[in-house]
């Protein structure tokens, strides 16, 4: 059910008036959910996620191992927020790149299958 323009108008007028406090960051996911697993990654953080569609590319095919699994996971590991973006952009490339719905199905899989 999407919002009516009436409740965006009023959320509007909220924000406006400055009473609304906004409140994101995966630190907020992982305490929502209690840091749950997925396949035995944390997908409620960057790096749980990642090393999820690490897994999932290797499973489908769409990377090795040997080579693209140890270095997307080097980039993953490094904790660097640029290297991060660089595994992550990779992953879903290939994900998107698989076929139409892969890339979605595995989001819904993961981050989808947390329960608050």
């Amino acid at each position: 059910m999407s919002p009516s323009s009436s409740q965006i108008d009023q959320l509007r007028g909220i924000l406006a008036d400055r009473q609304m406090v906004v409140v994101v960051g995966s630190g907020v996911s992982v305490a929502a959910c209690g840091n749950q697993e997925v396949d035995g990654h944390k997908v409620a953080t960057w790096s749980g996620l990642l090393e999820h569609g690490v897994d999932r590319l290797i499973a489908i095919g769409a990377a090795d191992e040997d080579e693209e699994g140890v270095l997307l996971r080097g980039l993953i590991r490094s904790g660097k927020p640029d290297l991060m973006v660089n595994a992550a952009e990779t992953i879903t490339a290939r994900l998107q790149g698989r076929s139409e719905g892969t890339f979605r199905g595995w989001l819904e899989k993961t981050i989808g299958a947390l329960q608050l």
